[in-house]
């Protein structure tokens, strides 16, 4: 008898049963067990603020997922979890209830329903403890406002964990960048108002000094001379004497990493140490750069191109493979993508080359948008109905040749054109490109000139680049125009007519 709590307890702890009682028919223990239901679907109703798949990862991490056995425990932890979640979002009047129905072959449906309500409204913001700068000045730095005319557009005001946060993120770089390197946020708390529907937000602060910058020094594998490092118009924007920003600071140490990736440097470290000094209140600006290995770009992929061709892209690469990888070049390359203006959106990323510590593999996955364009027109003005059409696609057939064809017709003319260029003609990047018109022009039909003439002909041109920005174009052009006087043609017409 001194072991059935232990045999009971035991297989309640494997959460496969809801009830366990124990009897005895003669020499012989009798275990009585009533085993838990399964999850047979769970449904969930009347979330938007949420998204179902952040739900289903609150229902994976605490165990409420089909199949499983049903505990009703877990469900009441999952109803806390998603109000937790709801209350981080502003939504103080959300309602979760849950409903747990029978299903066959001893399973249960598990509905849960969601009443989001309204987000809750900032009604005030205060900050406390600010000496320096006045609280209105420092509200103006916040994305998070209070009631404004225009916060039914903006939302401004709306509540939530996270655009606190920000708030309090504004609120900190605002006196980081203004030179008070020991500010502080000591709390910042939400109030929430008896009607549930609004909060007062409250912050308390520790300004500290305004500390001044004093020098900057440079320390570790500078790698560039020092001179370049100090002419980088980043770091020159930090001058001796003026407020300390750490904005700018940030901007210097963006490009002295950017300096040494275009030496191909590409996970150059550059740390800050700053020297403070609490008495006088000034900072030294030390660079500790730690530049690595040069890394070399070992082949370059493209993903997602699946109708521009692969040579296309390539073209407009300024990074090659083979050579060490420079930030600028990687940087242009994707700047030269953009400007094919084929793709949605271009993302580009760095993997390191298996077996190796000094190649990485350059990749840009794109996403393809519609090229071709396609025109239609039609007008009315005082001689009538005039129509125009054109296709015109710039990337035909994947090629990145430009190819258009475009109709324009009135009363009184006729006019078909037909355009091409290859950007690729040469090796070098020289473009060449041809066009052919086609004109009929009979002012006549209208009254308004006693003549028509047709005008056909073409150019052939070539684009020259003479650097990245810059490139000139030359061309030669034929044309021929035939006048055809009417019936009764003008003296003027008829004289010149005479003189061709």
């Amino acid at each position: 008898p001194q072991d059935t709590s232990n045999i009971i307890q035991a297989l309640y702890n494997t959460g496969f049963f809801s009830d366990v009682s124990l009897s005895q028919q003669g020499t012989t223990l009798v275990i009585h067990v009533v085993e838990r239901s399964s999850i047979a679907n769970i449904e969930v109703k009347g979330n938007s603020a949420i998204t179902r798949d952040q739900i289903n990862s609150v229902f994976k991490e605490l165990g409420l997922v089909r199949g499983q056995v049903f505990d009703q425990a877990v469900l009441e932890e999952v109803t806390k979890s998603l109000e937790t979640a709801y209350y981080r979002q502003g939504f103080y009047n959300a309602r979760i209830t849950t409903e747990v129905t029978p299903a066959t072959r001893h399973r249960v449906n598990v509905a849960i329903h969601i009443s989001e309500g309204r987000i809750a409204l900032v009604e005030k913001i205060h900050i406390l403890g600010n000496q320096d700068f006045s609280e209105r000045t420092l509200l103006k730095q916040l994305p998070l406002t209070g009631p404004k005319w225009n916060t039914f557009y903006t939302r401004s005001n709306h509540y939530s964990k996270e655009a606190l946060d920000k708030a309090l993120e504004s609120l900190t770089n605002f006196y980081f960048d203004h030179g008070y390197l020991r500010f502080h946020i000591n709390s910042a708390n939400a109030v929430l108002n008896p009607d549930r529907k609004s909060v007062d937000v409250v912050v308390h602060v520790t300004e500290g000094g305004q500390y001044r910058l004093q020098g900057i020094n440079f320390s570790g594998n500078l790698i560039l001379p020092r001179e370049q490092l100090e002419g980088l118009p980043a770091v020159q924007a930090l001058k001796t004497g003026e407020i300390f920003s750490r904005s700018k600071t940030i901007e210097a140490i963006k490009a002295i990493a950017y300096a040494l990736g275009d030496k191909g440097y590409a996970f150059a470290d550059v740390n800050l140490i700053p020297e403070i000094n609490d008495t006088h209140k000034t900072v030294v600006v030390n660079f500790h750069v730690n530049p690595g290995s040069q890394v070399y770009v070992h082949q370059i992929h493209f993903i997602g191109n699946t109708k521009t061709e692969d040579r296309v892209l390539r073209s407009a690469m300024r990074q090659s493979e083979g050579s060490l990888a420079s930030t600028s070049a990687i940087d242009e390359s994707k700047r030269q993508l953009n400007l094919l203006g084929y793709f949605k959106s271009i993302q580009e990323t760095t993997t390191p080359v298996p077996d190796s510590q000094n190649q990485v593999d350059l990749n840009y996955k794109v996403v393809e948008q519609p090229s071709a364009q396609a025109s239609l027109g039609v007008g009315y003005g005082t001689t009538g109905i005039a129509l125009n059409a054109g296709v015109n696609e710039p990337n035909f057939l994947g090629t990145g040749k430009a190819v258009g064809i475009n109709f324009m017709q009135t009363p009184y003319s006729r006019s078909y054109s037909f355009n091409y260029n290859n950007p690729y003609y040469t090796p070098e990047g020289v473009q060449r490109g041809f066009s052919l018109f086609n004109t009929r022009t009979t002012p006549g039909d209208v009254n308004l000139a006693p003549y028509s003439f047709t005008s056909y002909g073409g150019n052939v041109t070539f684009t020259i680049p003479f650097s990245e920005k810059d490139d000139y174009q030359i061309g030669l052009g034929l044309q021929r125009t035939e006048l055809s006087p009417d019936s009764a043609p003008s003296a003027q017409i008829q004289q010149f007519v005479t003189i061709e």
